[in-house]
C-alpha cells in the first residue's frame, strides 16, 4: 500500500540525484517551501494531494505507483498532459473491471460511496491512499486509473 516513509525516501533520492535543494524544488513544483521541507524530512504524516503527487511524478518522470511506494518498478509514465480527466477515466475503469460504485465500495471496504460520487462528479479529488485501495481492489495500478501508463 501507500507508504509515507518510502515516498519521503524516494523524493529525497530524486532531489539528490538532480542536485535540488528544497528552495529550488519548491520553485520547480510551484509549492510552498515549508511543504517541501515537511515532505523531505518525513515530518508530514500525510502524503501530498493527488495533484501534487502527479506534479512530482511528472517533474521527476516517474510513475505515481513508484513515487508513493506501491511499486518498486521505477519505469517512466506518461505525463499528466497526456491523460484524460480523472472523473471520466475513473468511471470507465470501474465499468471496465465489471464493478459499479456500490460493489466497488463494498469490495474495497469503503463504508461510504459518496466519495466515489464526488470523484465521478469532479467535486473532490481522491486521496492517494483511498485511490490506492480502489486500484488494488480493481487489480490495476494508480497510474492506470490516472491514465499515466
Amino acid at each position: 500500500m501507500v507508504n509515507v516513509k518510502l515516498f519521503t525516501k524516494r523524493l529525497n533520492e530524486f532531489a539528490d540525484e538532480n542536485n535540488l535543494v528544497p528552495k529550488e524544488l519548491a520553485k520547480a513544483l510551484k509549492q510552498n517551501e515549508k511543504c517541501i521541507y515537511n515532505w523531505l524530512s518525513g515530518k508530514s504524516k500525510f502524503l501530498p494531494t493527488i495533484e501534487n503527487i502527479i506534479n512530482i511524478a511528472d517533474y521527476f518522470n516517474c510513475s505515481v505507483d513508484y513515487l508513493v511506494g506501491v511499486s518498486d518498478d521505477d519505469s517512466k509514465a506518461k505525463t499528466k498532459s497526456d491523460a484524460m480527466d480523472f472523473p471520466k477515466k475513473f468511471m470507465l475503469t470501474v465499468k471496465e473491471f465489471d464493478y459499479n460504485l456500490y460493489s466497488l465500495a463494498r469490495e474495497a471496504n469503503i463504508s461510504n460511496t459518496s466519495v466515489f460520487y464526488d470523484w465521478k462528479n469532479g467535486k473532490t479529488s481522491p486521496r492517494i491512499d483511498t485511490l490506492a485501495t480502489v486500484c488494488k481492489t480493481l487489480g490495476c495500478t494508480i497510474d492506470y486509473i490516472l491514465e499515466r501508463d
